[in-house]
């Protein structure tokens, strides 16, 4: 499979387009943006974001952005660098709405870390969610982009009033 047919299907398919990228696994994800680009972001902030900087979760806008695109999937996909995102409003508008679902309360009522920026942790959870919760999760958010179980697919999840629509894309030509 050639990423470069990933890389099409998000570019063409996908705009405006955004990713959450896992900085556990994408050590060099702040070089691969200029410090300065408002559309690049932590999504943890204050002293989170500073002290967790090398494993924290970032927004990316790629819209402007193909370079960028075809590093991060040549790269990584197939090894769950991340999640790309369609969606309509802003960037700040989109980080805000993300940063709701960074922490989740345990059985326990323990708060705990949210990875649903890993395509593993969202492909899974989301068949799960129920119609209000789709709704919640999605918000602004027309399209989650992730990379299937075998990397030769990809799945785009989208919503319809809370009802999970699931597309799965051969990405084998």
């Amino acid at each position: 499979m050639k990423t470069t047919i990933v890389t099409e299907l998000l570019w063409e398919r996908a705009q405006p387009l955004f990713v959450m990228v896992d900085g556990v696994l994408v050590r060099d994800i702040n070089a691969r943006w200029s410090k300065n680009d408002p559309q690049f972001s932590c999504l943890y902030q204050g002293r989170a974001a500073q002290d967790l900087s090398d494993v924290a979760p970032y927004l990316g806008g790629l819209s402007n952005h193909r370079q960028i695109l075809e590093g991060l999937v040549n790269a990584g996909w197939g090894r769950s660098w991340g999640v790309y995102i369609t969606c309509d409003v802003s960037f700040d508008e989109l980080r805000h709405h993300l940063r709701k679902f960074l922490k989740v309360k345990g059985g326990d009522g323990q708060e705990l870390y949210f990875r649903f920026y890993d395509p593993r942790v969202l492909r899974t959870f989301l068949p799960t969610c129920d119609r209000d919760q789709v709704k919640e999760i999605f918000g602004p958010v027309s399209t989650f982009w992730v990379e299937g179980e075998a990397p030769t697919t990809c799945i785009a999840f989208r919503q319809d009033k809370g009802s999970l629509q699931t597309e799965l894309i051969n990405l084998e030509k």
